[in-house]
């Protein structure tokens, strides 16, 4: 596995929850015939800085964690008070990695945090903010979208960002051109680019 600039122990996680209110089975809903988890799992895999058993799904929907184990990686059922949707995202990864090191008996030296219903993330994305990470000395490395703004596709952070208490001040981005899915137009869309298709036509043949 490439592992570009030494990034010691590298472990993913794809926080993954069963309910979604806008689009049912969201993260298991196909995009261009595949689940669009897989998607993000496939990406994580062909960055050559995830192997499958540093690959967490965490989940508490039995569908979502029997497709994580059918695609080799590690599913892990989180806990009910980590299920609901107030829950933030830190939580959860701190447990799944809390969880993977005491299972492993080693530690984790960079964490990242993939976004499941992201489908356009790519393992250059994923091995960039890796790479950007420790190449970098940065403590958070984040995609932008091209305005600048801030999405959730692929983050990676040292193992003691999880913990830390306070901003992060050492953090860098990577660009990138991602629709986060919530609904089924979201769907129709990105499956269009995802083709290669282009932008939806106006009505008046003027794409």
């Amino acid at each position: 596995m490439t592992t570009g600039p030494a990034a010691g122990t590298v472990v993913g996680v794809v926080p993954a929850r069963g309910g979604s209110k806008r689009l049912p089975g969201k993260n298991l809903h196909p995009v261009l015939g595949r689940p669009m988890l897989g998607w993000v799992l496939d990406a994580a895999l062909a960055s050559g800085r995830l192997a499958p058993d540093r690959l967490i799904v965490s989940s508490d929907d039995d569908a979502i964690l029997a497709f994580a184990a059918s695609a080799g990686v590690v599913a892990l059922r989180r806990p009910d008070d980590l299920a609901g949707d107030d829950v933030w995202t830190e939580p959860v990864l701190r447990h799944a990695v809390e969880w993977w090191e005491a299972d492993r008996g080693t530690t984790a030296d960079v964490v990242v945090w993939l976004n499941a219903s992201i489908p356009e993330v790519t393992g250059d994305h994923v091995a960039a903010v890796v790479d950007r990470l420790v190449a970098g000395g940065f403590r958070e490395v984040l995609t932008v979208d091209a305005d600048g703004v801030l999405t959730s596709a692929a983050r990676a952070l040292r193992r003691a960002a999880l913990d830390q208490r306070a901003l992060t001040a050492a953090a860098a981005t990577v660009a990138g051109d991602f629709l986060d899915v919530h609904t089924a137009a979201d769907v129709t869309e990105v499956e269009r680019r995802l083709a290669g298709l282009g932008p939806p036509d106006d009505g008046d043949g003027h794409g």
